[in-house]
């Protein structure tokens, strides 16, 4: 398959199990378990394999997201804490929802820090994974009724430059979920609309009280296996 102007798919398959650790004191970590990698490799790829291609034509991701979870009012509440964090603050960054599912960051503001070197007026790769990671975060508080989501696995696919002299947008939306983690999907793209700049993935999950080594890799095994 060859990509086009008008269409760009793009796979990516994260085989990794260091979120298995994950809340873990250093010292109560045992060695590596070969049959705990087994698992979580095994589901992870069957993951990949079924919900991580993500085709883009125009603005529209094909892969549709889950319709937010939270009610209108605990979204809102939500949302103002999040704009009110000091790293979004400090980037850059403010969040919306867009109905049914999709959390959106724009810039406010773009400092000559966040561009690339040399003299590009395109937005620095670290900044669009910065980027990334605060909208997959803001599309998991649509769901989960926690105070923070973090995020336990991020890729990035970087497709084109993204220019600074134009509107941009981070839209990611939540495509798998379960009470303790989800995965999501998510395009860097212009307002003007076209192709996206960059494409994402990544596995998210609500912030409470740790959990036990290998926790997240069974629970993974176990909503894949169910497919």
């Amino acid at each position: 398959m060859s990509a086009s102007p008008n269409r760009i798919l793009s796979w990516t398959m994260l085989v990794t199990t260091k979120s298995a650790n994950l809340g873990v004191p250093a010292a109560a970590r045992g060695p590596p378990s070969p049959s705990l990698n087994s698992v979580a490799l095994r589901a992870t790829i069957r993951h990949a394999l079924a919900y991580v291609a993500i085709g883009t034509e125009g603005n529209a991701m094909h892969l549709d997201p889950i319709p937010f979870r939270l009610a209108p009012d605990a979204r809102s509440r939500q949302l103002s804490s999040f704009n009110d964090r000091a790293e979004i603050r400090w980037f850059g960054f403010r969040g919306q929802w867009v109905e049914p599912g999709w959390a959106e960051i724009e810039f406010e503001r773009i400092e000559a820090g966040a561009l690339g070197g040399g003299g590009v007026d395109a937005i620095n790769g670290g900044v669009i994974a910065a980027g990334f990671d605060a909208a997959f975060v803001l599309a998991g508080l649509g769901h989960y009724d926690s105070k923070a989501v973090v995020t336990l696995e991020l890729s990035v696919q970087f497709l084109s430059l993204a220019r600074a002299a134009e509107p941009l947008a981070f839209r990611a939306g939540v495509t798998k979920s379960s009470r303790g983690f989800a995965f999501a999907q998510g395009a860097l793209l212009a307002r003007r609309g076209g192709a996206p700049f960059a494409t994402a993935s990544a596995m998210i999950a609500p912030a409470s009280a740790p959990r036990a080594a290998g926790s997240y890799a069974a629970e993974v095994a176990d909503q894949t296996g169910r497919r």
